[in-house]
């Protein structure tokens, strides 16, 4: 965006907010060029483009539901817009004659999540927010063995059984 350096009488209500400067100040932000409107009118440019600008159709919040965690390097936003427009794409079919009419790109975005889905999996993996189940029967382990002395002995067999099924649901 390039700067407009248009001087503007004291009192205007676009006038950059830097004391002295007659200014006028860049959109999206509340200063000039001069003094720094640039960062804003960027800044505000960033935030628009955020999340695809999903406002602009009617599942915006369907697919921040889906979508889980922000994190910088997460795929899982687009992991939720594919299985969006697979939805919308399965919505849209009448009968089984239009599922079948779509079934190719159906079947291409179903493909594109599992990849987007592994891709996730092993971003996560390399940045340790993955445990194994290994880690899961310690964890269990060393929680039984803290809460052991202070439960009795036919509780503590029935919360072991308890912990052992869920595991095992893992």
């Amino acid at each position: 965006m390039d700067p407009d350096w248009t001087r503007v009488p004291e009192g205007h209500p676009d006038k950059c907010e830097t004391q002295g400067c007659l200014i006028l100040r860049m959109k999206g932000s509340r200063f000039c060029a001069a003094h720094g409107g640039n960062k804003g009118a960027e800044a505000a440019a960033k935030e628009s483009l955020k999340n695809y600008r999903l406002g602009k159709w009617k599942f915006q919040k369907q697919v921040a539901e889906k979508a889980g965690s922000s994190e910088l390097k997460s795929l899982t936003e687009e992991i939720a817009i594919l299985r969006q427009i697979i939805q919308e794409h399965l919505m849209a079919c009448e009968d089984e004659t239009d599922l079948i009419l779509k079934s190719g790109p159906i079947s291409d975005l179903i493909t594109k999540v599992n990849t987007l889905v592994m891709n996730c999996n092993n971003i996560d993996k390399s940045l340790g927010n993955l445990i194994d189940k290994e880690k899961v029967v310690l964890f269990a382990k060393v929680v039984v063995d803290i809460i052991t002395p202070h439960i009795p002995k036919e509780k503590l067999d029935e919360l072991n059984l308890k912990i052992q099924e869920s595991i095992r649901l893992l």
